[in-house]
């Protein structure tokens, strides 16, 4: 060897050694630093091995630097990349490279998703192995660390369809958990591996093209059957509006269509699923689909049974079919005219040609509708002239009723109960009290049949409203002339201190009850106001106080949000609401019995009518009263030639009571 050759070979033994010390050739030299039993540096970049796991794993037997080929010289203390996995898996990771996780960034390039986030790092198992993170059981789990719009763990994009708890819940988890991995679908089942794609990308196996082939993987023949039907032939025409697979049976929270929670139950079909499309204006529209269908479902023995919950009715797909539907103009209808026949008699044994000479949704535009439309209309017209007419015989009935009583009224000695301006007051109420009612209900219920001519007029929803806003100002001010009267007015005042509650109120109430149950032959006896009616009055003022102020926070919305939470106006709408209820309820259950309904034999109250009670009137219903009134109180007979006083100047035991007011 030359002098020049020497020196040259040293310089190349000295690089050979040195690379060979700063490459390790086995796992001994990386676990020195990096085996979790043994040492836990501060100083580590990566993650401590915990080789009891990495043991089990399906790399066991690779060595550290086929994975962390970077591990040369100083590296290790600077920090290694990420492993590298197409080493060994080049197809995964060039499939890996072209799907969304492999193309997803941050905003400096660099990438999102790794193979690690799925499969692991250094306690990978095989993905036959059940306790493996991609183990089709554990890959809902593996997916929602990402992808749960609830309870994601990581900072990935949430994706707010998928819900882990949602999922747990599917028919396919419950197929995979109670019948076996075989026969039913994983996440990767339906959205791919490696090369998984975007929802709205072409090559999605989940896109709205590809998704009833990916079904039909494990549903065999319902593929088919859709492709070949109408919505199937739409979808193939690029459509973007018919419905696929997951339109009608939902998609991570799908259930067995007898879940009586699925949207293809029996019980749902008809009332959330075919609706979705086919109640629905824009597409009626945009197709020239007639519309109306759904109604004239509903109002159909089929469709009513369907509504009262009867699971065994016939619904859409019963008739139409739920995966082959084509239009009733098509032979292989299920619905064509030639096929009803089978079709009804799937439920009606015998069903022959008849059945085809209607409509299953009603008679507009079926054969005979007209003659069914003209029936209709004749026994509207014939209800509308028998119960007009009944009506106006009532109350020419009613009428001379009244007027005998009236008559006869005169002819008896009489008190006055209420003056003229009391019973002003008592007209106002009433009157605005009604309107408040039918306007303000008909805004929470406008689809009632006695709303449809105010919602049909151009100006409807105008006069509803400011018909409202007006019925409620003469409220107010009836109100506060009322307060008005009870305190600046000595009628007023004494009225106020008649319709005070007392101790007494309440031993009537329990006498009253015992006369009520058959305990006590005699009833209470009342003064001029009974409990009854006190507490109907006290009833009236705490409601006008809550509908006046929950009322104007309502109407001056905005100014009432400047010292309300957003809460605090919908609290304020929910009691506007209840107590309009309370008080329509309280009024047709309390005030109208006690006054209209109540078996007595005076009838109905006129004492609003006349301000007056008879004699016969006042002993029944307020004896103690009457008691105490001076004779110069009286009214006397308006003809005392019809009057015999010794019939009205018996005892002051009531012989019937009633507590009206």
């Amino acid at each position: 060897m030359t002098r020049i050759e020497l020196p040259a070979f040293a310089a190349a033994l000295v690089l050979l050694t040195s690379v060979a010390r700063a490459a390790p050739t086995s796992n001994a030299e990386c676990l020195g630093c990096h085996d979790k039993s043994k040492h836990e540096s501060a100083d580590l970049k990566t993650e401590a091995v915990d080789m009891a796991r990495y043991e089990r794993s399906v790399h066991k037997k690779v060595t550290c630097v086929e994975c962390h080929q970077d591990a040369k010289g100083d590296a290790c203390k600077k920090g290694l990349g990420p492993a590298t996995c197409a080493h060994c898996h080049d197809k995964e990771a060039a499939a890996f490279s072209q799907g969304v996780h492999g193309r997803a960034k941050d905003g400096q390039g660099r990438p999102l998703v790794s193979c690690a986030n799925c499969h692991g790092t250094h306690d990978t198992l095989s993905k036959k192995n059940p306790a493996s993170s991609v183990y089709p059981m554990e890959q809902p789990k593996t997916c929602a660390k990402c992808h749960d719009g609830k309870n994601a763990t990581t900072n990935a994009p949430k994706r707010a369809g998928f819900h882990l708890s949602d999922y747990q819940k599917s028919a396919h988890w419950l197929g995979m958990t109670k019948d076996g991995l075989t026969v039913s679908a994983s996440c990767i089942s339906c959205h791919g591996n490696h090369d998984m794609k975007g929802l709205r990308e072409a090559e999605s196996k989940v896109s709205r093209q590809n998704l009833p082939g990916t079904c039909g993987k494990c549903h065999e023949g319902h593929a088919e059957k859709y492709l070949a039907g109408v919505h199937g032939q739409a979808l193939l025409r690029g459509s973007a509006d018919t419905p696929i697979c997951t339109d009608c049976h939902g998609d991570h929270g799908i259930k067995d269509h007898e879940d009586k929670a699925s949207s293809v139950y029996a019980n749902q079909v008809s009332k959330m699923t075919c609706p979705q499309c086919h109640n629905a204006e824009y597409i009626n529209r945009k197709y020239g689909l007639e519309s109306g269908q759904v109604t004239s479902y509903k109002d159909t023995f089929h469709g009513l049974a369907d509504q009262f919950g009867d699971p065994n009715v016939a619904n859409c797909a019963s008739c139409h079919n739920a995966h082959d539907i084509f239009p009733s103009s098509d032979p292989k209808s299920s619905v064509n005219v030639a096929n009803l026949p089978k079709t009804c008699g799937s439920c009606h044994p015998g069903a022959g040609p008849n059945f085809a000479k209607g409509s299953a949704h009603g008679s507009k535009a079926a054969a005979g509708g007209a003659v069914v439309n003209w029936v209709r209309w004749v026994y509207l017209g014939i209800i509308g002239l028998s119960l007009g007419g009944m009506a106006l015989h009532n109350a020419l009935d009613y009428y001379a009723t009244l007027r005998e009583r009236l008559r006869a009224a005169r002819r008896q000695k009489r008190y006055q109960r209420f003056d003229i301006g009391e019973r002003l007051q008592h007209f106002g109420l009433v009157m605005t009290f009604l309107v408040l009612v039918f306007t303000g209900f008909a805004l929470k219920y406008p689809n009632a049949f006695w709303v449809e001519p105010l919602v049909h007029t151009k100006l409807g929803f105008l006069v509803r409203g400011y018909s409202h806003r007006v019925a409620a100002i003469l409220f107010v001010v009836l109100s506060l002339y009322h307060v008005y009267y009870l305190i600046a007015t000595a009628r007023g005042r004494d009225q106020l201190r008649a319709m005070l509650p007392k101790k007494q109120d309440l031993s009537e109430f329990w006498q009253q009850l015992r006369y009520y149950a058959g305990v006590s032959p005699k009833p209470a006896r009342f003064a001029r106001f009974t409990y009854v009616e006190k507490f109907e009055y006290l009833a009236l003022i705490w409601g006008s106080i809550v509908m006046v102020v929950t009322g104007l926070i309502l109407w001056f919305e905005e100014g009432a949000l400047a010292w309300l939470p957003k809460w605090g106006w919908d609290v304020a709408d929910v009691i506007h609401f209840y107590e309009a209820w309370l008080a329509s309820l309280s009024i047709l259950v309390w005030h109208l019995y006690h006054v209209a309904l109540k078996p007595s034999q005076h009838g109905v109250s006129l004492v609003m009518a006349t301000g007056e009670l008879t004699l016969e009137e006042m002993q029944h219903e307020h004896p103690r009263e009457l008691e105490e009134l001076p004779a110069s109180a009286a009214i006397e007979p308006s003809e005392r030639g019809e009057h015999n006083e010794e019939a009205h100047h018996g005892s002051h035991e009531p012989a019937i009571v009633s507590t009206r007011s």
